[in-house]
């Protein structure tokens, strides 16, 4: 996978510009909300992009991780933002009388973002004094 163009977004990367009193661990339930609530539009976005040619997508996967790596959002998290979205495309599909198999394909859109993900922890651990690298 090429993580080249995630690198063109430029939000903080390494752990000490990172506000640990922000991390969802330490988020009320109401704050947790309001993250939630800009987070879904996102992943849906780059969900309704991702087997088109839309040229900012990997910006909007950017966009996505960056604050996902900010607030420290577990992949459980992200987890449900996908199994939520594609419950109601699955709805949507037998309200049509559509095969519900296309759903399968979204997993590689899963896969992708938390790869991004991953690759901006291993970023930040190799910039980081006693990291990796």
């Amino acid at each position: 996978m090429d993580f080249s163009s995630v690198s063109l977004y430029s939000l903080p990367t390494t752990s000490r510009e990172r506000n640990p009193q922000q991390f969802w661990e330490r988020l009320n339930l109401e704050q947790r909300q309001k993250w939630l609530q800009r987070l879904q539009p996102l992943y849906y976005q780059i969900i309704l992009c991702y087997f088109r040619d839309a040229p900012d997508l990997q910006e909007q996967i950017a966009r996505f991780t960056d604050i996902a790596y900010q607030i420290n959002l577990p992949i459980s998290e992200i987890l449900g933002i996908h199994v939520q979205f594609m419950d109601e495309i699955t709805k949507q599909l037998r309200l049509e009388g559509r095969s519900e198999e296309l759903v399968l394909d979204y997993r590689l859109t899963l896969i992708d973002v938390i790869a991004h993900l991953c690759e901006r922890y291993r970023r930040a651990m190799a910039e980081t004094p006693g990291g990796a690298g």
